[in-house]
């Protein structure tokens, strides 16, 4: 065969297409082919071209190119299986919260499972029974839940009558009284006073003071109650 620069190659029969016997009646004088070098002598000024060495090399690039696709298409589908699983597991905690809702939210719920364990460590040396502290709870837990203006005022009443007429009353604008809990996450809080908590109590819930849980509010409400009854907080 020709090549440009007027350099001739020999093509062998068994590196074409029709092979060795039919090339004679498929190939003619002119005929532009599309061949590949196979080998290449310089010394020896030999040049051996093949068209079905350049077919090979066409298949070959096809299915690399197929399994490019492949490849790709498989990596696809897997990261497609891993988004929707992030988007099903929760948020991890290295994120963090992000809103002051959340922050309180969290700072609400470590006071509550502080204070749980610090209950559940008293109980072992309480020496009362488990079926007493079972109804002082349930029923501290509906006091505070069926409370009203109403309900407040009528206990203070109840109480103030109850008051041997010898004993000094109490003076709620001075302070909390004796044994009283939570104290100073009330004055944290800025409620210095029993006056001053039970107007809190009436306007709103004692979980919306600063650093006020539920368990904390919880034991407030049933000392102020014992307060209410009985003139008096015990320890």
């Amino acid at each position: 065969v020709q090549l440009p620069l007027d350099v001739e190659a020999f093509v062998p029969g068994s590196e074409l297409k029709r092979g060795s016997n039919e090339f004679k009646n498929h190939y003619h004088e002119g005929d532009e082919l599309e061949l590949r070098v196979i080998r290449f002598d310089k010394d020896q000024k030999d040049i051996v071209l093949s068209e079905t060495a350049k077919e090979e090399a066409e298949r070959e690039e096809e299915e690399r190119e197929e399994e490019r696709e492949r490849r790709e298409e498989e990596e696809e589908r897997e990261e497609a299986v891993r988004d929707f699983q992030e988007e099903q597991e929760p948020e991890e905690p290295t994120t963090g919260p992000t809103t002051l809702g959340e922050l309180s939210g969290l700072a609400d719920l470590r006071q509550e499972m502080e204070e749980e364990e610090r209950r559940e460590a008293a109980q072992d040396t309480e020496e009362s029974s488990a079926d007493e502290a079972t109804d002082a709870d349930q029923e501290a837990a509906d006091e505070a839940a069926e409370s009203s203006d109403a309900e407040e005022e009528t206990a203070t009443d109840d109480a103030a009558e109850e008051t041997p007429e010898d004993e000094t009353a109490f003076d709620e604008t001075a302070g909390f009284p004796e044994n009283f809990p939570r104290v100073s996450r009330l004055e944290s809080a800025g409620v210095d006073t029993l006056a001053e908590l039970r107007e809190v109590r009436q306007q709103s819930d004692l979980t919306e003071l600063d650093g006020i849980g539920s368990a904390y509010a919880e034991d407030i409400s049933e000392a102020l109650d014992e307060f209410d009854e009985t003139g008096s907080v015990s320890s």
